[in-house]
């Protein structure tokens, strides 16, 4: 916060641990790169000092607690896999993809800057490949044999120039499938795009992108409007950091395509862009939160069956807020019902310390929408931390069930498809195995690094 107020002085940290007063201490340099730190600070030294003993003297001395939850059950719908995929150094594992068609399953891992695909089987069958420009890819969108690929640029935000490569995103075309060498770079210069989507906005048949760039004090939400001739026009809509993810839906069911937008920083909230033909919005706020809530992913699905999308929204990151990974008890996964008009009210919370991702599909084909969720900063003290999480939809609501394979990673990312062609969809999970929020626990961090799975298949077995 002092940063952002032109406030440099962080000595009343001296007595931290050495990787806390690290971790604040390199956030100025990229608030300073992005032109965001003030020239004079906006704040004299008594009222930052009211300020601080306001934080200081208000939070509690120790965390509040989850409220109570079912205790999850051990999960028979599905069998974990440990995966032949693991790298030495450990993987920073950024995207899964699920390609149903060829049923194979495609990584991006970071660290090494490579991709690696994967048979049903978990078996490595080709890779790892190493794919430049896009060397952190975030999000594949497979389209038969044509596979678009977004890549964040620096995953980390640790260029120290913003014309560097690594610190730009780009939005990628291969035409032939991930084993062919040659690419279509689509999009280029993009600001650590977390989120990227193909749509076609306007109804002309050609492919539309919308690109979630989260930045780093500064983003960019843009849209870009395609061409016959394979060219794009930017429109960007918001300029500040925090862009995670958009999606897109006919909201008010009057012809004309919106999409929502869920911002991760700052002022973080979730908001719908309202089509009104002629490539212009309007945009309705749905609900806004205090910067430390660490939202990083949604999804709009239709959760009660009455036609009108709602949300699924699930908060959880502690990057940037907080360096010891302390446990909060609003971090967890959100079910947002559509009342129409824009308005929309929370139905259902299950709390998840460090909830990262969840995904909703009808996995036991029984009418209804059940949930699978991982997360990236749990409950590091238990010996069994709730990494993964599968809610089973049942009577109105949900039974939380675990699996042991499962609950031995540490995952940034999955992604939910029928790998093995039965009709029914499978799960799996791509490991992250990295320091952060890990300090308090290197006994852990060592264990993971050292044994971790790369990747886990949960197959479905509700056709068995």
């Amino acid at each position: 916060m002092g940063y952002y107020l032109g406030v440099t002085d962080i000595s009343y940290l001296e007595d931290t641990p050495e990787f806390v007063y690290e971790n604040v201490e390199s956030k100025l340099q990229y608030i300073q790169r992005e032109n965001v730190f003030p020239l004079v600070p906006l704040i004299n030294e008594q009222d930052w000092e009211e300020v601080r003993n306001y934080y200081l003297t208000s939070a509690p001395k120790v965390a509040e607690p989850q409220r109570n939850k079912e205790l999850p059950q051990t999960l028979d719908q599905f069998r974990s896999l440990r995966t032949s995929y693991r790298f030495s150094p450990p993987m920073i594992t950024t995207a899964v993809g699920i390609d149903e068609g060829n049923s194979i399953i495609h990584l991006a891992d970071s660290y090494h800057e490579s991709i690696t695909t994967l048979g049903a089987n978990g078996r490595v069958i080709s890779g790892p490949r190493n794919f430049l420009p896009a060397v952190t890819p975030v999000k594949f969108d497979i389209d038969d044999n044509r596979i678009f690929v977004g890549s964040i640029g620096d995953l980390f935000g640790s260029s120290t120039a913003s014309d560097l490569p690594g610190h730009i995103g780009i939005l990628t075309d291969l035409e032939n499938g991930i084993d062919n060498a040659s690419y279509d770079s689509l999009i280029s210069q993009l600001p650590r795009i977390a989120d990227f989507l193909r749509v076609d906005l306007d109804s002309d048949g050609i492919d539309d992108f919308i690109t979630s760039g989260f930045g780093l004090a500064s983003g960019l939400l843009s849209v870009y409007w395609g061409d016959s001739d394979g060219s794009f026009e930017q429109n960007d809509l918001v300029a500040r950091a925090g862009a995670v993810k958009a999606q897109a839906a006919d909201f008010n069911l009057d012809g004309i395509m919106d999409f929502a937008v869920l911002f991760g920083d700052a002022r973080e909230g979730l908001f719908i862009y309202q089509g009104l033909g002629n490539h212009e919005f309007e945009r309705h706020s749905i609900f806004e939160t205090h910067s430390a809530y660490g939202h990083t992913y949604f999804e709009v699905q239709d959760f009660n069956n009455d036609g009108l999308m709602d949300f699924l929204v699930v908060n959880g990151d502690n990057v940037d807020s907080d360096p010891y990974n302390t446990l909060k008890n609003y971090h967890g996964i959100r079910i947002f019902l559509n009342e129409g008009d824009y308005r929309f009210v929370e139905s259902y919370f299950y709390p998840m310390y460090g909830a990262y991702r969840a995904q909703a599909a009808d996995f036991d084909q029984d009418g209804d929408l059940d949930i699978a969720a991982i997360a990236f900063f749990p409950d590091f003290s238990l010996d069994e931390s709730e990494s993964f999480v599968y809610l089973e939809s049942a009577d109105g609501g949900y039974t939380p069930f675990f699996d042991s394979l499962a609950n031995s990673g540490r995952w940034m990312t999955m992604d939910v498809g029928d790998i093995n062609g039965d009709g029914f969809d499978d799960i799996v999970l791509g490991a992250s195995y990295i320091l952060l929020g890990m300090a308090n626990f290197i006994d852990r961090f060592i264990d993971f690094s050292a044994n971790g799975p790369g990747a886990v298949i949960l197959t479905n077995l509700a056709n068995e």
